[in-house]
């Protein structure tokens, strides 16, 4: 039997991420930065996860990356609105240069 192989599929968070952290990098340390200290004030005692919130958990807990990495793409969302029509073109032509290399 062949095994197949198939890209594992990126979401669009992730290529919002990519995106950003290619194209904007300033505003997404500053974005994400800004979610960090949101979520972490909002969740003072227990993680997003149901765990003891400590620095060293909130560093490491993926539940809370991930919606650090949710809030920081929400604020940013102008960005990619305004780009509408080059955001896709951008990424392909991205991928086909790695392709190349």
């Amino acid at each position: 039997m062949k095994k197949i192989y198939t890209k594992p599929r990126r979401d669009k968070k992730t290529e919002r991420i990519a995106f950003l952290q290619k194209y904007a990098m300033e505003d997404w340390i500053k974005a994400r930065k800004e979610a960090d200290d949101e979520i972490s004030d909002e969740h003072s005692m227990w993680c997003v996860c149901g765990k003891l919130c400590t620095g060293l958990h909130e560093s490491s807990c993926k539940k809370f990356r991930d919606k650090v990495d949710g809030r920081a793409v929400m604020k940013l969302k102008h960005l990619w609105k305004e780009n509408k029509v080059t955001f896709p073109k951008v990424l392909k032509q991205d991928a086909k240069q790695e392709g190349e290399k």
